[in-house]
């Protein structure tokens, strides 16, 4: 209570006004137990949002969500207490430009160029960049640019075409000023396709110098750093790119398009470390099981590292790889290294906090000062919004895990991730809603493995054994013709009340390396009840995870800049 008293007293003193207000006492009681206090940014921009994620956590409805003691919070209020505000011309968004090439299958193209100068202005350390997923989203749709600008946050907004024919690429680009709708700046590129990344460097380096922005590069230092010599071998990264960001049946295509790249260019170091990743996605969504993966994961990440070393991207894909093989010792460092390399990366500070914090060492207050930040900088982005809720629901905050997930859904209602976030959630709580969400996502979605396990967690929880125990057969009987991850089947038989199958279906897991045991086993709320059996503990000492994992050293939690890779 006086954690959540004082940050009431610094929510009123940073935003000029308390957080909740009403005409009567009733009013502001009812919006305290009914709403989340409103951001402190929405009131004051310039307050640090790693300041505005302490106050957020301090004022948690559950007192469970809150810090542990009163020295937790304290540590994370000094960080970044107030910050300069953004200034006219010092923030923009990339809208993906359009394909004119008059075949639909270019669109990756388009969207790839538009990605690589996202990239390279994220460089600049005067310009505050949308992130990728936030400005795709309005792809396809009729939005004003004042309204992208005022949902975004930016001053300015650069879109364009690209029409590429044969050998040749036209690409058009235009800076628009979202106060007046007035163009800052416009140009039209007729070029060879080999001219790709001379074009991006072009643009990035005319909107720096519009904007006025210091470039802090060295003389004759591009913006745009060409990755690869072999057009064709860009084009096949492109496609790879495009498809692995739409996950499930996609990876397999992006699998192969990654392989045709590495093929026509076996120097091509994120081509590689995109391989090995996509590989290691597949084995985690239940699509293959990790011994068809992981020798080919282990050859492109290992041909990444060596192609290029200073690579974070490779180092994100290493770190995956040993967590998969139990390594919890060499994921931390390979992850650490990769943040070291780059404190702005989002998808390392993601894997960090996600993996590192919470599944490993159920460090949750810590994982969400860090993933907040990443979370608010790519505010349209479903799939990170998928990962807050699960580590909101790992921390026992099911209410605010099932309302994260919710804004999730409504940015991306057909995203698979996002709506097993909310199953999840909801796994855990009561009432009638969570059994009718379960049947409809398993009609949705095809009765996927996942969603099936947590219906099967739903009805077990709401006195409906039967149907637990015929999902838990279901998936027994498919496991007999095709591949289903053991710990799916092992949380599905413990919602059953199969308690003797739980056990070797873990040890099961450990032998084939699924590595859905590595994000269930450690801190996952399904398994705390089972926490002090011996057999749980056989578990853990088979996978070399029997003894508590050695400190962490103290990164930043505040990342300057949003996701690029959505």
């Amino acid at each position: 209570a006086d954690q959540y008293a004082l940050a009431c007293v610094l929510y009123e003193m940073l935003a000029g006004e308390a957080p909740f207000n009403g005409p009567t006492i009733q009013s502001m009681l009812v919006q305290r137990f009914t709403q989340p206090p409103p951001r402190v940014r929405s009131r004051r921009a310039e307050v640090g949002r790693t300041l505005e994620t302490a106050i957020v956590t301090a004022m948690a409805r559950d007192p469970d969500g809150r810090y542990s003691d009163m020295a937790g919070f304290v540590s994370h209020l000094g960080a970044d207490a107030v910050v300069p505000p953004a200034t006219a011309g010092q923030s923009i968004a990339v809208l993906p430009f359009a394909n004119m090439s008059g075949d639909a299958a270019n669109e990756y193209f388009s969207d790839g160029i538009s990605e690589e100068i996202i990239n390279a202005l994220s460089q600049l350390d005067d310009l505050r960049v949308a992130a990728r997923t936030s400005a795709f989203s309005y792809k396809g749709r009729n939005v004003d640019l004042r309204t992208i600008g005022e949902e975004l946050g930016v001053s300015t907004i650069l879109e364009g075409s690209v029409r590429k024919s044969g050998s040749r690429i036209r690409i058009t680009a235009q800076l628009i000023n979202v106060a007046d709708g007035y163009h800052l700046w416009s140009e039209r590129y007729d070029r060879e396709l080999t001219d790709v990344f001379a074009i991006q460097d072009e643009i990035a380096s005319a909107i720096a110098a519009k904007l006025d922005v210091t470039l802090h590069a060295a003389d004759g230092e591009k913006l745009v750093k060409p990755s690869t010599d072999d057009v064709d071998a860009y084009d096949a990264y492109l496609q790879g790119r495009a498809l692995m960001q739409q996950r499930g049946a996609a990876l397999a295509g992006a699998v192969s398009a990654f392989e045709r790249a590495t093929e026509l260019d076996p120097g091509f170091a994120a081509a590689h470390a995109y391989l090995g990743e996509t590989l290691l996605l597949m084995s985690v969504w239940g699509m293959v099981p990790a011994s068809q993966v992981s020798a080919r994961a282990d050859n492109a990440i290992q041909r990444a590292l060596a192609s290029d070393p200073t690579l974070p991207l490779a180092y994100v894909a290493l770190g995956m790889r040993c967590y998969w093989n139990f390594d919890r010792v060499g994921a931390d460092q390979a992850w650490t290294h990769a943040l070291a390399l780059d404190p702005d990366d989002a998808e390392a500070r993601l894997f960090y906090s996600m993996y590192n914090l919470t599944y490993m060492r159920g460090q949750v207050d810590g994982a969400l000062a860090m993933l907040r930040p990443v979370v608010d900088a790519d505010p349209r982005s479903a799939h990170l919004r998928a990962h807050l809720s699960v580590m909101l629901s790992w921390s026992g905050q099911f209410d605010l895990a099932a309302e994260e997930a919710r804004r999730g859904i409504a940015l991306a209602p057909d995203a698979f991730f996002v709506n097993w976030a909310l199953l999840y959630a909801l796994s855990n709580l009561s009432g009638p809603e969570p059994l009718k969400f379960g049947f409809s996502v398993l009609e949705k979605f095809g009765r996927h493995p996942w969603l099936m396990m947590g219906t099967a967690l739903i009805a077990a929880r709401s006195g409906r054994r039967e149907v637990a125990e015929a999902l838990s057969d279901e998936l027994d009987a498919r496991s007999r013709t095709g591949y289903v991850q053991p710990v799916v089947r092992a949380v599905t038989a413990l919602a059953a009340g199969r308690d003797r199958e739980l056990f070797a279906l873990l040890e099961l897991s450990v032998a084939e390396r699924d590595p859905m045991i590595t994000l269930m086993i450690h801190h996952s709320p399904t398994f705390h009840a089972h926490r002090d059996l011996p057999e749980f503990k056989r578990v853990l000492d088979l996978m070399g995870w029997g003894e508590p994992m050695p400190a962490v050293a103290d990164l930043p939690r505040e990342s300057a800049r949003g996701s690029t890779r959505g």
